[in-house]
């Protein structure tokens, strides 16, 4: 017999809603990532355990229900088999994209849960403000896989203008924050089209994020007067 939506929430998860985890963990993971330029492939292993972490504390943040949680946790365990297949081959090309593809399926079900956290909320307080910060790095994350792609596919995509020289994972996190954030320093650039696409994708992206979520906090606002 099928059960009811009320019987299919989940009777224990101390840390639903518990946002400030997450936030804490992304935070750490894509302003910390430097740490792993000075520790050579050791930095490439806590980096990926690190969002493997990430991961975790994501699913339990933002499932309340078996299927939310089966979900993401399905997701986050196929990014999980992923990297740990990249990193015993490295080089392999074909692993380090299945590694990226897999990575953009749970980050997109763990934002979208957050969405609808702040969207469901009755009032703004901490826990929106918290999720709501989240929601946008965890969109520079989004896109970071998806540079990746492009210059495994098509390497020299990006070009560091400093350096001259194609760009490492490392910088294209930064990358990512920049491009979104839509200050552009011209250190790095695009040079394939479909690079310059996804930029200029991901301009458009964090420019209409804050739109939205702007008319959503002053709506919520409303309401509770």
């Amino acid at each position: 017999m099928k059960e009811k939506p009320e019987q299919q929430k989940l009777k224990f998860n101390p840390l639903y809603g518990a946002v400030g985890f997450l936030f804490v963990m992304v935070v750490a993971l894509n302003f910390g990532y430097p740490i792993t330029l000075s520790i050579g492939p050791l930095g490439l292993i806590l980096f990926l355990t690190g969002y493997a972490l990430m991961f975790v504390i994501g699913v339990l943040v933002t499932s309340d229900d078996r299927n939310s949680l089966i979900r993401t946790s399905f997701a986050a365990l196929a990014w999980m088999v992923a990297s740990v297949l990249a990193t015993i081959f490295p080089g392999n090309v074909f692993l380090s994209v299945l590694q990226f593809m897999a990575f953009i399926p749970c980050l997109l079900l763990i934002i979208g849960a957050l969405f609808g956290f702040i969207f469901n909320a009755q009032m703004v307080d901490g826990r929106v403000l918290i999720t709501a910060i989240t929601i946008y790095i965890l969109l520079g994350s989004l896109f970071t896989p998806l540079y990746g792609m492009i210059e495994l596919l098509s390497p020299h995509s990006f070009i560091d203008n400093g350096l001259g020289q194609p760009v490492q994972w490392q910088q294209l996190i930064y990358y990512s924050m920049i491009t979104l954030t839509t200050v552009g320093y011209g250190d790095i650039i695009p040079v394939n089209a479909w690079a310059r696409t996804l930029a200029a994708l991901e301009g458009m992206t964090g420019v209409l994020y804050i739109a939205v979520l702007m008319g959503r906090l002053v709506g919520i606002y409303r309401q509770e007067k």
